[in-house]
């Protein structure tokens, strides 16, 4: 199984990742169903923890842009004030 590497996976590609995997596995004959249920687990662990990391970058880049955008208000107040 191939993961792709410092690319997002989108659902598409979490499906298709899926869809390969069953093929393989039903091509192959002698794997048991246990082997297709730990590969699709790896698959799906795989995604949710891209998923994980993206939403937490966002919190992290929201609040850095929602502290600047305060920090520019502030500096636009002040100026005004002094205007």
């Amino acid at each position: 199984m191939k993961l792709m590497a410092n690319k997002t996976m989108t659902k598409d590609e979490l499906y298709s990742a899926i869809e390969a995997a069953i093929i393989r596995w039903n091509l192959d004959g002698t794997k048991t169903a246990g082997s297709l249920t730990r590969q699709i687990m790896l698959i799906i662990k795989h995604y949710e923890m891209e998923k994980d990391v993206i939403e937490e970058l966002a919190e992290r880049i929201g609040k850095e842009i929602d502290s600047q955008i305060v920090n520019e208000l502030v500096k636009i107040a002040k100026h005004q004030d002094n205007g």
